[in-house]
């Protein structure tokens, strides 16, 4: 991915989920990039895995502790962001694994508890953001997209290896 026109588009919709991994190995020295989401450019209940950082004046401050190479994985839809953050930076040229996990029950709140992220193997707890409200199960508005996220027109830059999307934790 060159960081500026090139993605991967599925015809892959989410659709009902209260359980969610998303592991990719990824090799950037860029400080922000979207591996994957699934929102389109409705106001579909995406959950987005991404590298930081995620927040702007555009967007709102809503992502506390989001910061350049760093891993994020939420909820992401219009006017809405229920994450987390990872801690380690990502962006230094080596191959990393990152994995984000979403784990909810239908009819609940989603909230940053509800996501992980893992880098490397190891569970991070870094800072949380929360900008609205949303009770699962979460639902896409289109296709999934590997490596843009076209409302926030972010792409990726870099190098995506073995993307899974699992239907459980």
């Amino acid at each position: 991915f060159n960081g500026t026109d090139n993605f991967i588009n599925s015809t892959l919709v989410q659709t009902g989920v209260t359980n969610y991994t998303i592991e990719a190995w990824v090799k950037t020295r860029a400080n922000q990039g979207v591996i994957i989401n699934n929102r389109g450019a409705e106001a579909g209940m995406s959950i987005t895995l991404a590298i930081g950082p995620l927040c702007s004046t555009t967007r709102g401050a809503y992502c506390t502790g989001s910061a350049a190479g760093i891993p994020a994985m939420g909820l992401d839809s219009n006017g809405i962001w229920i994450g987390t953050n990872g801690l380690t930076a990502v962006n230094d040229g080596r191959w990393h694994h990152i994995a984000g996990v979403f784990n909810t029950t239908s009819g609940n709140s989603v909230t940053p508890a509800s996501f992980r992220i893992y880098v490397d193997g190891q569970l991070e707890a870094g800072n949380a953001g929360v900008i609205g409200t949303a009770t699962s199960p979460l639902t896409g508005a289109n296709e999934t997209r590997i490596g843009w996220h076209r409302p926030w027109l972010i792409y990726f830059n870099g190098t995506i290896d073995e993307l899974a999307i699992h239907n459980r934790t």
